[in-house]
Protein backbone atom coordinates (compact mmCIF):
# COMPACT_ATOMS: atom_id res chain seq x y z
CA UNK A 1 0.00 0.00 0.00
CA UNK A 2 1.39 3.39 -1.04
CA UNK A 3 0.29 5.13 2.15
CA UNK A 4 2.33 2.65 4.19
CA UNK A 5 5.45 3.56 2.21
CA UNK A 6 5.19 7.31 2.74
CA UNK A 7 7.09 8.71 5.76
CA UNK A 8 5.44 10.72 8.52
CA UNK A 9 5.96 14.43 9.16
CA UNK A 10 8.86 13.52 11.43
CA UNK A 11 10.37 11.46 8.61
CA UNK A 12 9.77 8.20 10.45
CA UNK A 13 8.24 4.96 9.22
CA UNK A 14 4.46 4.95 9.11
CA UNK A 15 3.08 2.08 11.17
CA UNK A 16 0.35 -0.29 9.95
CA UNK A 17 -1.98 0.69 12.81
CA UNK A 18 -1.68 4.36 11.81
CA UNK A 19 -2.65 3.56 8.22
CA UNK A 20 -5.57 1.43 9.40
CA UNK A 21 -6.91 4.23 11.61
CA UNK A 22 -6.69 6.64 8.67
CA UNK A 23 -8.63 4.22 6.47
CA UNK A 24 -11.26 3.72 9.17
CA UNK A 25 -11.69 7.50 9.58
CA UNK A 26 -11.95 7.95 5.83
CA UNK A 27 -14.48 5.13 5.63
CA UNK A 28 -16.57 6.81 8.33
CA UNK A 29 -16.60 10.02 6.27
CA UNK A 30 -17.82 8.16 3.18
CA UNK A 31 -20.49 6.40 5.24
CA UNK A 32 -21.70 9.74 6.59
CA UNK A 33 -21.86 11.10 3.03
CA UNK A 34 -23.93 8.08 1.96
CA UNK A 35 -26.32 8.64 4.87
CA UNK A 36 -26.85 12.19 3.65
CA UNK A 37 -27.40 10.90 0.08
CA UNK A 38 -24.28 12.67 -1.22
CA UNK A 39 -22.64 9.43 -2.38
CA UNK A 40 -23.85 5.99 -3.34
CA UNK A 41 -20.92 3.79 -2.37
CA UNK A 42 -17.98 3.59 0.02
CA UNK A 43 -14.71 2.79 -1.82
CA UNK A 44 -12.96 2.03 1.49
CA UNK A 45 -15.00 -1.13 1.93
CA UNK A 46 -12.86 -2.85 -0.70
CA UNK A 47 -9.59 -1.84 0.96
CA UNK A 48 -7.97 -4.52 3.10
CA UNK A 49 -6.55 -3.37 6.40
CA UNK A 50 -2.90 -4.04 7.12
CA UNK A 51 -1.74 -6.59 9.64
CA UNK A 52 -0.88 -4.76 12.86
CA UNK A 53 2.13 -5.57 14.99
CA UNK A 54 2.60 -2.40 17.04
CA UNK A 55 3.02 -4.11 20.37
CA UNK A 56 5.48 -2.21 22.57
CA UNK A 57 7.36 -3.90 25.37
CA UNK A 58 8.97 -0.72 26.65
CA UNK A 59 8.69 -0.15 30.38
CA UNK A 60 10.50 2.07 32.86
CA UNK A 61 13.27 0.38 34.82
CA UNK A 62 13.79 1.28 38.48
CA UNK A 63 17.04 3.07 37.59
CA UNK A 64 15.29 5.11 34.91
CA UNK A 65 12.50 5.95 37.32
CA UNK A 66 15.01 7.37 39.81
CA UNK A 67 16.64 9.50 37.11
CA UNK A 68 13.25 10.74 35.91
CA UNK A 69 12.09 11.69 39.41
CA UNK A 70 15.33 13.61 39.98
CA UNK A 71 14.58 16.00 37.09
CA UNK A 72 10.92 16.48 38.01
CA UNK A 73 11.58 19.47 40.21
CA UNK A 74 11.10 23.23 40.00
CA UNK A 75 9.03 24.09 36.92
CA UNK A 76 8.39 20.39 36.31
CA UNK A 77 7.39 19.55 39.91
CA UNK A 78 3.71 19.20 38.99
CA UNK A 79 4.63 16.39 36.60
CA UNK A 80 6.18 14.38 39.43
CA UNK A 81 2.77 13.68 40.98
CA UNK A 82 1.29 12.78 37.62
CA UNK A 83 4.06 10.31 36.79
CA UNK A 84 4.07 8.75 40.24
CA UNK A 85 0.29 8.26 40.35
CA UNK A 86 0.24 6.83 36.83
CA UNK A 87 2.93 4.30 37.77
CA UNK A 88 0.81 3.32 40.78
CA UNK A 89 -2.57 3.12 39.01
CA UNK A 90 -1.98 2.47 35.31
CA UNK A 91 -4.62 5.01 34.26
CA UNK A 92 -4.70 6.22 30.68
CA UNK A 93 -3.39 9.75 30.25
CA UNK A 94 -6.77 11.42 29.77
CA UNK A 95 -8.33 9.32 32.54
CA UNK A 96 -5.67 10.71 34.87
CA UNK A 97 -5.58 14.33 33.71
CA UNK A 98 -9.39 14.65 33.78
CA UNK A 99 -9.76 12.91 37.14
CA UNK A 100 -12.33 14.66 39.33
CA UNK A 101 -11.91 14.97 43.07
CA UNK A 102 -15.34 13.45 43.61
CA UNK A 103 -14.16 10.29 41.84
CA UNK A 104 -11.36 9.73 44.35
CA UNK A 105 -12.92 7.63 47.11
CA UNK A 106 -10.53 7.79 50.08
CA UNK A 107 -12.97 5.98 52.36
CA UNK A 108 -12.99 2.85 50.20
CA UNK A 109 -9.53 3.40 48.74
CA UNK A 110 -10.73 3.49 45.13
CA UNK A 111 -10.35 5.67 42.06
CA UNK A 112 -13.57 5.61 40.04
CA UNK A 113 -12.89 5.92 36.32
CA UNK A 114 -16.25 7.05 35.00
CA UNK A 115 -17.84 6.78 31.59
CA UNK A 116 -20.50 9.47 31.54
CA UNK A 117 -21.70 12.51 29.66
CA UNK A 118 -18.64 14.49 30.75
CA UNK A 119 -16.07 11.71 30.90
CA UNK A 120 -15.38 9.04 28.33
CA UNK A 121 -13.24 5.95 28.67
CA UNK A 122 -11.59 4.24 25.72
CA UNK A 123 -13.68 1.09 26.14
CA UNK A 124 -16.91 2.91 26.94
CA UNK A 125 -17.04 1.24 30.36
CA UNK A 126 -16.27 2.59 33.82
CA UNK A 127 -14.15 0.79 36.41
CA UNK A 128 -12.78 1.23 39.91
CA UNK A 129 -9.02 1.05 40.51
CA UNK A 130 -7.73 0.33 44.04
CA UNK A 131 -5.31 2.91 45.41
CA UNK A 132 -1.87 1.92 46.63
CA UNK A 133 -0.49 3.60 49.76
CA UNK A 134 1.71 5.90 47.68
CA UNK A 135 -1.11 6.85 45.30
CA UNK A 136 -3.45 7.51 48.23
CA UNK A 137 -0.97 9.80 49.99
CA UNK A 138 -0.22 11.76 46.82
CA UNK A 139 -3.87 12.13 45.82
CA UNK A 140 -4.84 13.18 49.32
CA UNK A 141 -2.23 15.95 49.25
CA UNK A 142 -3.42 17.12 45.82
CA UNK A 143 -7.11 17.11 46.75
CA UNK A 144 -6.40 18.82 50.06
CA UNK A 145 -4.92 21.88 48.39
CA UNK A 146 -7.06 25.01 48.43
CA UNK A 147 -8.58 25.10 44.95
CA UNK A 148 -12.00 25.85 43.55
CA UNK A 149 -11.51 23.39 40.69
CA UNK A 150 -13.31 20.07 40.71
CA UNK A 151 -10.33 18.44 39.00
CA UNK A 152 -7.25 16.97 40.67
CA UNK A 153 -4.76 18.30 38.12
CA UNK A 154 -5.26 21.94 37.20
CA UNK A 155 -3.37 24.32 34.94
CA UNK A 156 -2.02 27.03 37.25
CA UNK A 157 -2.51 29.71 34.57
CA UNK A 158 -5.92 28.86 33.13
CA UNK A 159 -7.33 27.24 36.30
CA UNK A 160 -8.75 24.55 34.04
CA UNK A 161 -7.90 20.83 33.96
CA UNK A 162 -4.64 19.92 32.26
CA UNK A 163 -5.13 18.78 28.69
CA UNK A 164 -1.66 17.44 27.91
CA UNK A 165 1.86 17.18 29.32
CA UNK A 166 3.64 15.99 26.19
CA UNK A 167 6.12 18.86 25.90
CA UNK A 168 7.20 18.98 29.54
CA UNK A 169 7.34 15.18 29.70
CA UNK A 170 9.57 15.02 26.60
CA UNK A 171 11.91 17.60 28.13
CA UNK A 172 12.09 15.62 31.37
CA UNK A 173 12.93 12.42 29.49
CA UNK A 174 15.67 14.18 27.57
CA UNK A 175 17.22 15.59 30.74
CA UNK A 176 17.01 12.18 32.44
CA UNK A 177 18.63 10.59 29.37
CA UNK A 178 15.75 8.18 28.83
CA UNK A 179 15.24 7.17 25.21
CA UNK A 180 12.37 5.59 23.28
CA UNK A 181 9.80 6.21 25.99
CA UNK A 182 6.28 7.65 25.72
CA UNK A 183 3.83 8.76 28.39
CA UNK A 184 1.62 5.77 27.60
CA UNK A 185 4.56 3.52 28.51
CA UNK A 186 4.00 4.49 32.16
CA UNK A 187 0.81 2.47 31.88
CA UNK A 188 2.78 -0.42 30.37
CA UNK A 189 5.22 -0.12 33.27
CA UNK A 190 2.43 -0.44 35.82
CA UNK A 191 1.04 -3.55 34.11
CA UNK A 192 4.52 -5.05 33.77
CA UNK A 193 5.27 -4.55 37.46
CA UNK A 194 1.92 -6.05 38.43
CA UNK A 195 2.70 -9.14 36.37
CA UNK A 196 6.23 -9.38 37.71
CA UNK A 197 4.90 -9.30 41.27
CA UNK A 198 2.51 -12.17 40.68
CA UNK A 199 -0.77 -10.55 39.59
CA UNK A 200 -2.86 -12.75 37.32
CA UNK A 201 -3.84 -11.77 33.79
CA UNK A 202 -7.46 -11.42 34.96
CA UNK A 203 -6.46 -9.04 37.77
CA UNK A 204 -4.29 -6.95 35.44
CA UNK A 205 -7.10 -6.73 32.87
CA UNK A 206 -9.55 -5.57 35.56
CA UNK A 207 -7.18 -2.85 36.79
CA UNK A 208 -6.19 -1.64 33.33
CA UNK A 209 -9.73 -1.72 31.98
CA UNK A 210 -9.18 -4.24 29.19
CA UNK A 211 -12.21 -6.24 28.08
CA UNK A 212 -9.97 -8.79 26.33
CA UNK A 213 -7.85 -10.73 28.82
CA UNK A 214 -5.36 -11.50 26.05
CA UNK A 215 -4.17 -7.91 26.35
CA UNK A 216 -2.96 -8.73 29.86
CA UNK A 217 -1.38 -12.09 29.08
CA UNK A 218 1.87 -10.55 27.84
CA UNK A 219 2.43 -8.82 31.17
CA UNK A 220 2.56 -11.96 33.31
CA UNK A 221 6.25 -12.60 34.06
CA UNK A 222 7.02 -9.94 31.45
CA UNK A 223 10.36 -8.71 32.76
CA UNK A 224 13.73 -10.40 32.69
CA UNK A 225 13.82 -10.47 36.49
CA UNK A 226 10.55 -12.38 36.63
CA UNK A 227 11.73 -14.90 34.07
CA UNK A 228 15.03 -15.36 35.88
CA UNK A 229 13.24 -16.02 39.17
CA UNK A 230 11.04 -18.59 37.45
CA UNK A 231 14.03 -20.36 35.89
CA UNK A 232 15.94 -20.22 39.16
CA UNK A 233 13.46 -22.77 40.54
CA UNK A 234 15.22 -25.38 38.41
CA UNK A 235 18.48 -24.88 40.29
CA UNK A 236 17.07 -25.33 43.79
CA UNK A 237 18.78 -28.00 45.84
CA UNK A 238 17.03 -31.25 46.67
CA UNK A 239 16.87 -30.32 50.34
CA UNK A 240 15.06 -27.12 49.52
CA UNK A 241 12.55 -29.02 47.38
CA UNK A 242 11.97 -31.50 50.20
CA UNK A 243 11.40 -28.68 52.69
CA UNK A 244 8.89 -27.10 50.36
CA UNK A 245 7.05 -30.43 50.03
CA UNK A 246 7.00 -30.89 53.80
CA UNK A 247 5.50 -27.42 54.24
CA UNK A 248 2.85 -28.32 51.67
CA UNK A 249 2.06 -31.59 53.44
CA UNK A 250 1.79 -29.79 56.80
CA UNK A 251 -0.74 -27.39 55.31
CA UNK A 252 -2.87 -30.39 54.39
CA UNK A 253 -2.84 -31.85 57.92
CA UNK A 254 -0.06 -34.28 57.15
CA UNK A 255 -1.88 -35.89 54.25
CA UNK A 256 -0.49 -35.74 50.75
CA UNK A 257 -3.30 -34.62 48.43
CA UNK A 258 -4.50 -37.25 45.98
CA UNK A 259 -4.30 -36.63 42.27
CA UNK A 260 -7.53 -36.07 40.34
CA UNK A 261 -7.43 -39.63 38.97
CA UNK A 262 -6.91 -41.16 42.44
CA UNK A 263 -9.69 -39.04 43.93
CA UNK A 264 -12.06 -40.23 41.20
CA UNK A 265 -11.08 -43.89 41.74
CA UNK A 266 -11.53 -43.52 45.50
CA UNK A 267 -14.98 -42.02 45.06
CA UNK A 268 -16.02 -44.89 42.77
CA UNK A 269 -14.85 -47.51 45.25
CA UNK A 270 -16.78 -45.86 48.08
CA UNK A 271 -19.95 -45.70 45.97
CA UNK A 272 -19.71 -49.45 45.25
CA UNK A 273 -19.47 -50.38 48.93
Amino acid sequence: MKRRQTPTKKDTERRPATVNREIENLSSMFTLAIDHELLQSNPCRKVRLLSEDNERNRYLSEEEELRLMEVLQGRRAHLRSIVMIDLQTGLRKQELLRLRKTNVDFKRGLIHVMNSKWERTKTGKGRSVPMTTLAREELFALCDRASDSEYVFVNSKTKKPLTDVKRVFSTALRRAKIEDFHFHDLRHTCATRLGDRGATAFEIAQIMGWSDIRMAMRYTHATGDGLRRAMQLLTEKTGTAKEARLRFVNRTDGKTPLSKEKRTASAVRKSLK
